[in-house]
C-alpha cells in the first residue's frame, strides 16, 4: 500500500521534479504532490484510496484498458459498417448514414478550406426536415393500397401456393431461360386483371412452359404458351440469322442435313449459327451444347439418366446464363450493345432450332403430352388445343397469313406429301407419328389455310390402361382377348375421337408375336408391336387421271398374296368395306375401325346406298 506521512520528507520526494520521482505514477508535469496539495486535507495520504487500485498496477491497468478500448472500437466499427447493416427502421441509424455518405475514407468529418468542421445537415440529404419523417411515412402508407392495386393490375395473378422462384429455376438454382419476365410479356396488360392461374407445367424446360388461365371476364379457360421474349433488336437479328442459315444449309455438303436425325440437324444449326455470330463479331463466347443434358432432352443426357449415371457423377454447381439479369427492355434498346450476352444467344438458338427442325409456333404444344389435338381454323385465327384435362381450349399461339401458308406446306413436305392449289387438301403422317389434315388457301375453305393435328403418343396405350380408364371393363377385355386368340374379326365403331384407333392399337398386344400382320391405311395411324408386320399405305396418282394410283383395293388384293395371319385396316369409309367383308369370308382375320354411333348404324351404313 502506498501511504505517505504528513512530514516534509515525502513531500519533497513527491515534488514536481525531485530526484526519486516514480515515473510510473507521473504523467507530464502533474505530480502526486500537486494532487495532494489540491485534494488532500491532511493526515496520511493513501494513493490507493484515491485511485481505487495500487499505483504500481497502473501499467497493467492501462494495457487492459487499451485492449478493451480496441475491442469496443472494432465492435463499434462493425456496428457502423453500412455494408453489414440493412436499411431497416430501428437498425439503420444516422451514424450508418454518415459513414456511408458524410465521413471521408478515414472516418473523419469533412472540413472547410479554413479547417473548420462542416456541420451535418440531415435535411440536405432527406430533402425535408427530419421532424417531418413520421408525417411523410404516414402519407406513404396511405397510398400503399393504390400502389398495390396498380401492381395487381399490371402483373399476372399466379397461384398463391406456387413458388415461382423454384419453378423458374434449374437443378442448380439458376434462373431458366424462360422466366417471370417472359410470362408478364406473354399476357396482354388488359387481360391481367381478369386472368387467374389454374395450372402450369414445363413442356420443354428450360425454354417453354404452359400456363392454364381462367378468364373471369369471359368465363373460359386459356392455354398460354410461355417462350423467350425477343425485343426489336433480337427479332431483327433472328430474321437475319434465319436468312443466312437457309443459304448456308442450302449449299452445305453435310449429309447430316438429309440423312441425319433431329439431334444431328440441331448440331448443324448450332454450329452454323455460332460461326455466323463469330464471323460478324456478335458473340465471342462459347455456345453450350444442350444435346448432353437430360433436362434439355439430349440423347446422351437421357441415356445417362436412365442408367443412373447422373447420380454417381460429382455435383458441379453451374453458374447461371450470363446476361439473364439484364432488365428492363427499354434500357437494352437504348444501350444497343455491340455484342450479345450468353442469355440472348440461348434465346436465339432455341428459336432458330424450333423454326428449322421443330414445329415453329406450335412446337411447345407438340411437346405437351396433355394435348391430344392441335388445330388452326384459318387466317388470323388462334390455335385451339384439345387438352386431356380441360378439353377444347383457345391458346395464345397465332400464325400470320403468309406464315400459316408456309407452315402447312412445310408440314406436308416433311410428311412426304405435296400440297398446292391444285390439290389443296392432304392427309399426312408427321415424322413423329402424329396424324395431320392439311388445307391450303381459300379454294375449299372460306377462312383460308387450316390444319388439324392428332398427337401421337410416344408410349402406346395398353389393355390395362383402357381398363383403368373404364373404357372397357375386365370382362369385356377378356372377351376381346378370347376373340383374337380364336381368330375372330373385329370392327371398332364410334364417333370422332372416341378412341377407335387407340383401342385397336391396344388390343393388338393380344396378337401372338409370331403371327404375320399386314396393315392397310391411307394415313399411318396404326402402331403394332409385332416384328412380322407389313405396313402398307395408299398413294395418290401423279397425273390428272388415276394412272399410278394405289388405293385400299389394290393394297387389299396385294395383302391376300402375302399370306397374312391378320389384316388390319386403319379405317374403312366406303366401298373398300365391301371388299373387306369378302376378305373376312375367305377366312382371314381382319380388324378395322369405322365411323358409326351404334351397331345398327354400322349395319345401315354398309347396307344402304351412299349419299355421295
Amino acid at each position: 500500500m502506498a501511504i505517505d506521512d504528513t512530514g516534509g520528507g515525502n513531500e519533497q520526494a513527491d515534488s514536481g521534479g525531485g530526484v526519486g520521482r516514480d515515473p510510473a505514477t507521473t504523467v507530464g508535469d502533474y505530480s502526486w504532490s500537486d494532487f495532494r496539495r489540491e485534494e488532500h486535507d491532511g493526515g496520511q495520504f493513501d494513493r490507493t484510496a484515491y485511485l481505487g487500485f495500487d499505483p504500481r498496477d497502473l501499467p497493467r491497468k492501462l494495457e487492459a484498458g487499451a485492449s478493451a478500448g480496441k475491442t469496443l472500437q472494432e465492435q463499434f466499427e462493425e456496428f457502423c459498417d453500412p455494408e453489414r447493416t440493412p436499411v431497416v427502421k430501428d437498425t439503420y441509424s444516422w451514424e450508418h448514414f454518415k459513414r456511408e455518405y458524410y465521413y471521408d475514407k478515414n472516418g473523419n468529418a469533412p472540413r472547410s478550406s479554413d479547417g473548420e468542421k462542416e456541420p451535418f445537415e440531415a435535411a440536405q440529404y432527406l430533402g425535408f426536415d427530419p421532424d417531418e419523417t413520421d408525417d411523410r411515412l404516414s402519407h406513404a402508407q396511405s397510398i400503399t393500397s393504390d400502389l398495390e392495386n396498380l401492381v395487381d393490375e399490371r402483373t399476372v395473378n399466379v397461384a398463391e401456393e406456387l413458388d415461382e422462384d423454384a419453378f423458374f429455376s434449374d437443378r442448380y438454382g439458376n434462373t431458366t431461360v424462360v422466366n417471370r419476365y417472359d410470362l408478364e410479356k406473354s399476357v396482354p396488360l388488359e387481360k391481367k386483371t381478369h386472368f387467374v392461374e389454374e395450372n402450369r407445367y414445363w413442356v420443354n424446360k428450360p425454354y417453354a412452359c404452359v400456363i392454364i388461365f381462367h378468364s373471369r371476364k369471359e368465363n373460359e379457360r386459356k392455354y398460354y404458351v410461355i417462350e423467350p421474349h425477343l425485343n426489336d433488336i433480337e427479332n431483327e437479328l433472328k430474321d437475319f440469322l434465319s436468312r443466312k442459315l437457309k443459304t448456308a444449309i442450302k449449299y452445305s455438303e453435310d449429309d447430316v442435313i438429309v440423312q441425319g436425325d433431329e439431334n444431328d440437324r440441331a448440331e448443324v444449326i448450332q454450329r452454323e449459327a455460332e460461326r455466323l455470330l463469330q464471323r460478324y463479331g456478335l458473340y465471342d463466347g462459347t455456345i453450350t451444347d444442350d444435346t448432353g443434358s437430360a433436362e434439355s432432352g439430349g440423347m446422351m443426357g437421357s441415356l445417362k439418366e436412365m442408367l443412373g449415371m447422373d447420380d454417381v457423377q460429382p455435383e458441379v454447381e453451374e453458374s447461371g446464363v450470363d446476361g439473364i439479369e439484364v432488365r428492363p427492355e427499354p434500357i437494352i434498346l437504348e444501350e444497343d450493345p455491340d455484342t450479345l450476352t450468353e442469355y440472348q444467344v440461348e434465346k436465339l438458338l432455341y428459336l432458330l432450332k424450333r423454326n428449322f427442325i421443330g414445329y415453329a409456333n406450335i412446337d411447345p404444344v407438340k411437346h405437351d403430352i396433355n394435348v391430344e389435338d392441335i388445330s388452326c381454323d384459318g387466317y388470323n385465327s388462334r390455335v385451339f388445343v384439345y387438352h386431356t384435362d380441360y378439353e377444347q381450349i383457345i391458346s395464345n399461339v397465332t400464325h400470320g397469313e403468309k406464315d400459316l401458308d408456309d407452315f402447312v406446306v412445310k408440314l406436308a413436305q416433311r410428311s412426304g406429301k405435296g400440297i398446292s392449289k391444285r390439290q389443296p387438301q392432304v392427309d399426312a403422317t408427321l415424322p413423329d407419328g402424329s396424324r395431320a389434315q392439311l388445307t391450303l388457301g381459300r379454294e375449299v375453305s372460306d377462312h383460308g389455310t387450316n390444319y388439324t393435328i392428332r398427337q401421337f403418343k410416344d408410349v402406346p396405350f395398353t389393355p390395362i390402361d383402357l381398363i383403368n380408364w373404364n373404357t372397357f371393363n375386365l370382362d369385356e377385355m377378356a372377351f376381346l382377348w378370347l376373340c383374337i386368340e380364336n381368330h375372330k374379326s373385329l370392327i371398332f365403331a364410334g364417333g370422332t375421337a372416341s378412341g377407335k384407333t387407340t383401342s385397336l392399337n391396344a388390343i393388338s398386344l393380344f396378337i401372338p408375336s409370331n403371327a404375320k400382320i399386314v396393315s392397310i391405311e391411307d394415313t399411318r395411324e396404326v402402331e403394332l408391336p409385332q416384328r412380322n408386320w407389313v405396313a402398307s399405305v395408299t398413294r395418290p396418282s401423279f397425273g390428272q387421271d388415276d394412272t399410278g394410283d394405289v388405293d385400299e383395293f389394290d393394297l387389299l388384293e396385294a395383302a391376300l398374296r402375302q399370306r397374312p395371319d391378320y389384316i388390319v385396316m386403319g379405317e374403312i369409309r366406303g366401298e373398300e368395306g365391301r371388299t373387306l367383308f369378302q376378305v373376312m369370308s375367305t377366312g382371314h382375320t381382319t380388324y378395322t375401325t369405322f365411323h358409326a354411333d351404334s351397331v345398327g348404324e354400322v349395319i345401315k351404313r354398309f347396307t344402304t346406298e351412299r349419299l355421295c
